[in-house]
Parts: C-alpha cells; sequence; structure tokens
C-alpha cells in the first residue's frame, strides 16, 4: 500500500495554509489471511481494516503537527492506468466510484470516532457551489493542489467564459438594434447548455458557478476532513477562543459557532436568525494550534530518506515501468519489493561524479582520494601510490574485505560530493575565464564543446554525451532558477512539467467522461 500527500504548513499562503491534499492512493491485494473481516466498528475485510487504521494514523500524526483539514478526491483508476504500483495482480477488481468513496468515507467514520477528524463534508456544500444559503465563494478561497481536479479544469474555462461572455454582449447589442430573431436563437442555444456564463458575472464567480454546475451530480467525492473545528457561518479555524456548540449534538447537521459569529447571532432578531434557533449552545475553550515543524526539523527527527524515485508518484512509477518492477504476481511483488528498498537506500548518483585530476580516469562513487587542503581535487589510488600529493588526502571510500554497508557519514559526504557537482556544473556553464583556477571547470567545458560537436550524441551510444545528459537530468531536478545559465536546463524542466500535466489531464478527462455517463 502506497500514498502520496501533499502538505501545506503555516507558512504558506492562504487558501493552503495548513491543509493536506490526498493525493494519490493505491495497493495490491496481497494481504494475508484472506477473507477474513474485521469485527472491530463497521463490518470489513481485515486488509481494509488495516490499511484504513495506517490512514487514521496518518491524520492523527498530521494534525498533531498543526494540519486543520485533508483533502480527498475519490477518483479511481480507470482502464490501463495504475497511480503508483505497476501491474496489479489480475484477481483484483478496480473499484466504482462510489465503492471507493464509500472506502474513504468509512475510513473518516472511524476517525471521528476516534476524535481525531472534527466533521466531514465536501467541496460542493463547503464553498456553496449550489448557492443555497449565501452567494458562491471566491476562487480565490479554494485551495490550489497540483494534480487536483478544479485547478486544471479552471485555466481550461477561464477563456470560454471570457468569449462567452463577450459573445453574449455582441448580441444583446444587436437586440437593442431590433434584430430579434438572432437574439432569440441565442437563448435558445443558451437554455441548452449546462451552464450558462453572466454576461455581467464576475470571472472569480463564474469559475465557481462552473463547478458548481459541473460536480453537482458528483459532489461527494470531493471529500473534506476538518481536523480541527470550524465555524459554520464564516468557516474560519477556532482555535484558542471560545467555541459555541449545541448542547443536544445533532450528527447529521453539526453547528459550531466562533465567538464573533455567536455575537452577531445573539443580536440578531429572532426571526432573522439562522442558528441560535436550533437549540441551546454551550461554551467550549478550543486549544491552541501547535506549529507546523519546517521540513528540516522534520527530517532531523525522523530521519527521512531521501530519493528522487520517490518524489513523486509518477517518478516512481517510471522506475517500476523502466525495470519491469511488476505486481501481478506474489513472485514479483517480493523482488519488486527488493528492490525498491535497495533504490530507497541507495539513491541515483549522476554518471559523472568525479574524476582523477592526473589521471583523468573517472572514479566510482565513494572511491578515491580527496584532498583536506586543496578546492576540488580528487586522485585515484594508483596515482596516490605512483604520485602522490603534497597535502594530506581524505579516503573516499573502503578498502578490500571491509564492509560494503555505507554509514551515515558516508552517505552524508556522497551528497556533498553531488553538490559539489553540480556547482561545478552552473559554475562552468557561466565561466569565462579561460585560466580558471578550478582545474576541473575545463573538462565540464571540453564536455559542453563535445556535445554540441558529436554527430553521434547519447542515443547513438556515445559514453561523454551519455555523461554530460546526465548531469543536466540531475542538475534540472533540483534547479528552481528561473534564469538557469546550465544549458538545457530550462528545456528540461518545461519537459517534465509538460509530461505531469499530460498525465493529470488525462485523468481529469476520463472522471469528466465518466461524470457525463452518469
Amino acid at each position: 500500500m502506497a500514498i502520496y500527500v501533499q502538505e501545506y504548513g503555516e507558512d504558506c499562503p492562504n487558501p493552503n495554509q495548513r491543509r493536506i491534499y490526498l493525493s494519490y492512493l493505491d495497493s495490491v491485494k496481497y494481504f494475508r489471511p484472506e477473507g477474513i473481516v474485521a469485527s472491530i466498528g463497521e463490518p470489513m475485510a481485515l486488509r481494509t481494516f488495516v490499511y484504513h487504521q495506517i490512514l487514521i494514523g496518518y491524520l492523527d500524526y498530521a494534525k498533531q503537527r498543526g494540519f486543520t483539514s485533508c483533502f480527498i478526491w475519490a477518483c479511481p483508476p480507470f482502464q490501463g492506468d495504475d497511480y503508483i504500483l505497476y501491474c496489479h495482480p489480475k484477481v483484483q477488481k478496480v473499484p466504482k466510484s462510489d465503492k471507493l468513496r464509500e472506502w474513504y468515507m468509512k475510513m473518516l467514520r472511524g476517525a471521528a470516532k476516534e476524535g481525531i477528524v472534527h466533521s466531514v463534508t465536501n467541496i460542493y456544500d463547503e464553498y456553496n457551489l449550489g448557492g443555497s444559503l449565501q452567494e458562491v465563494r471566491s476562487a480565490r478561497d479554494y485551495p490550489y493542489f497540483d494534480g487536483d481536479y478544479f485547478p486544471g479544469v479552471a485555466e481550461e474555462w477561464i477563456p470560454g467564459i471570457i468569449a462567452e461572455q463577450e459573445e453574449q454582449r455582441k448580441q444583446m447589442k444587436t437586440l437593442t438594434t431590433g434584430t430579434k430573431v438572432n437574439a432569440r436563437k441565442a437563448a435558445k442555444s443558451a437554455s441548452k447548455k449546462v451552464y450558462s456564463a453572466s454576461v455581467d458575472g464576475d470571472l472569480d464567480s463564474e469559475l465557481m458557478k462552473k463547478l458548481g454546475v459541473t460536480i453537482s451530480a458528483m459532489r461527494n467525492d470531493f471529500i473534506l476532513a476538518h481536523l480541527a473545528p470550524k465555524c459554520t457561518n464564516c468557516r474560519k479555524t477556532v482555535a484558542e477562543e471560545n467555541l459555541y456548540v449545541p448542547k443536544e449534538e445533532n450528527p447529521k447537521d453539526p453547528l459550531r459557532l466562533c465567538e464573533e459569529c455567536n455575537s452577531i447571532e445573539s443580536a440578531m432578531p429572532k426571526e432573522e436568525k439562522k442558528f441560535l434557533n436550533r437549540g441551546e449552545l454551550v461554551c467550549q475553550k478550543c486549544p491552541p494550534l501547535p506549529g507546523v515543524k519546517d521540513e528540516k526539523v522534520k527530517e532531523e527527527e525522523d530521519k527521512a530518506m531521501q530519493s528522487e524515485f520517490f518524489d513523486t508518484r509518477q517518478a516512481f512509477l517510471s522506475l517500476c515501468q523502466g525495470n519491469h518492477f511488476q505486481f501481478d504476481s506474489l513472485r514479483r511483488a517480493k523482488h519488486t519489493t527488493m528492490m525498491v528498498l535497495y533504490h530507497l537506500n541507495n539513491p541515483s548518483e549522476p554518471a559523472f561524479v568525479a574524476t582523477c585530476n592526473v589521471c583523468a580516469r573517472e572514479l566510482e562513487a565513494g572511491a578515491g582520494y580527496r584532498c583536506t587542503k586543496c578546492a576540488d581535487f580528487d586522485i585515484c589510488e594508483e596515482c596516490r601510490v605512483r604520485v602522490g600529493h603534497q597535502h594530506p588526502l581524505q579516503r573516499q571510500g573502503r578498502g578490500r574485505g571491509e564492509k560494503q554497508q555505507m554509514t551515515d557519514a558516508e552517505r552524508q559526504a556522497r551528497q556533498q560530493q553531488i553538490e559539489r557537482t553540480m556547482a561545478l556544473l552552473v559554475h562552468a556553464s557561466s565561466c569565462t575565464n579561460a585560466k580558471c583556477d578550478n582545474p576541473n571547470c575545463a573538462k565540464v567545458k571540453q564536455l559542453f564543446q563535445h556535445a554540441m560537436k558529436c554527430q553521434t550524441k547519447a542515443a547513438g551510444g556515445c559514453h561523454l554525451c551519455r555523461k554530460i545528459w546526465t548531469l543536466l537530468q540531475v542538475h534540472s531536478k533540483g534547479c528552481v532558477a528561473h534564469e538557469c545559465p546550465v544549458p538545457r536546463c530550462a528545456d528540461l524542466k518545461a519537459y517534465r512539467r509538460r509530461a505531469q500535466e499530460q498525465v493529470e489531464e488525462r485523468r481529469r478527462k476520463q472522471y469528466r467522461k465518466y461524470l457525463a455517463g452518469n
């Protein structure tokens, strides 16, 4: 079982502040024993119960870290799709939307019984997309998550809404000049549409109205779980202040009022009150929200393991697809698990990490010696014995007969070596000094020149082109500069971004077809 989540801390601006988006969840059906029904809480398979407890444990962990809500889009994979794990067993059926939605709701009901989840709703009701209680909320209040349904379709809808409003203005102008036939045709065609933009409507509100019309039939697929109490009226998270709740709780219609909304409601005439006529309210003191720990502190405490193959679900899926790491049989699943653990404990390295400054031979990862005084000076074992060096040398690897498992210090040294290589790549890309003090700068420049003139290229089998291409790919994955001097960096980042957008867009299109069919 695997999940990918997006976490947005207290430093993130609203509306994403302290939010969690459960992006993807996937599992394979090899749980043993099979066919056992758990008798705790709602009846369910033992495998389901265990997976629910894992998710409930994560929500509890997130709540303790200060997160206030969790968004879930219950969108099952479609035919031929794998979310995280490559090649599921043939006996495993893909759940329908209603089954998957109920699977999540069972988990959230269990979390509510343990006091982890305060309330569960959906984005249709949370943001008043039906406009039943008040005006439709702003699109600026809606969290923006990578791969979520709304951000993707909003970018597609904006040009269409603007064009439709312009067309309606032209038709209204035509109507005032006396041409009524075109106006009647326009009104007839607009009545056939499920959604029609208002002529004078604000683009912001029009987006939310169209979203409400689009997902109204499947509103329950967009689940929102509150990990902290929220005011029913203003929807703000109530922390370190009084919260007013009914003396007799109604599970189907929970009521929560903050101090400010309760005061305003109390001052209103009896016939205008919306909440206080439901019964007597009692006051509760809410504790303050804990501070969400930053990534550096969290990594030090949790000893997080870093690997580019696990950064995104698409990177992990590509690793499995490219190496045929499959889960369609128990034997293959065991092999895949071992290989996944291997890659997790042995993060991939760029092909060009270090070379001997004497003989220019490429050194294997963690091999050779490094000077403790010279900047960026490496030497192999043979050259150290034959030529030597004037300064003390620090060994980068192990001798024969020693254990091959890497220590934390060696992992850190390897990571520093990769960072030095990336820094050298950036330096060589912008360096114009023909007599640069860095001895490896000229080597990287020669690789660049070779790559521009080579006719074989990496695809044809040129090992030098393959080295520089690997360097560029590793650099582009971690580069955040807007104007990076490294060649092809912007192209590689754009290509990776387009590939990810195409995958997510395919998911949204399939879901829209599913909505249209229902």
